[in-house]
C-alpha cells in the first residue's frame, strides 16, 4: 500500500476571492464572484501535467477529474468544484505519474 500526503481543502474563502480578484486581470466582480463560489483551492503542485486533480474517496481510494482552472496565483490554483454537494476534498498534493483510479491507499493528512 503506497503512502501519499493529502490536505484537506475546503471551497477559497471570501478573504482569498477578493485578494485573487485584485491580482487578476480586469473581469467583472460579479463574474469573478460566481466562478470561485464554486471552486477549490488546490496546491500548484496537485495539479498534473494532464490537467488532472487527483482526490481520495471516502474509502480512500484514488479517483481524478479533469480541473478546470479559474485562476492562478504564485503557488495555488483554483479550480471548479466538480461536486458542489461536496464540502471537503482531500486533495493529493503531490500526485505520481503510477497513480490509477481505485487504487487503495492509505493517506496521510499533511501539516501544511
Amino acid at each position: 500500500m503506497k503512502l501519499i500526503k493529502s490536505i484537506i481543502l475546503l471551497p477559497c474563502s471570501e478573504n482569498e476571492a477578493a485578494r485573487l480578484r485584485r491580482n487578476a486581470p480586469q473581469q467583472n466582480p460579479e463574474t469573478l464572484r460566481h466562478y470561485l463560489q464554486d471552486s477549490l483551492q488546490v496546491p500548484e503542485s496537485a495539479l498534473t501535467r494532464d490537467g488532472y486533480i487527483w482526490h481520495l474517496d471516502q474509502d480512500d481510494r484514488l479517483r481524478r477529474f479533469r480541473a478546470e482552472v479559474v485562476l492562478r496565483n504564485e503557488a495555488d490554483v483554483i479550480v471548479r468544484s466538480p461536486d458542489h454537494d461536496v464540502t471537503a476534498w482531500r486533495i493529493v498534493k503531490t500526485p505520481l505519474a503510477s497513480f490509477l483510479p481505485g487504487i487503495e491507499v492509505a493517506p496521510q493528512t499533511a501539516e501544511n
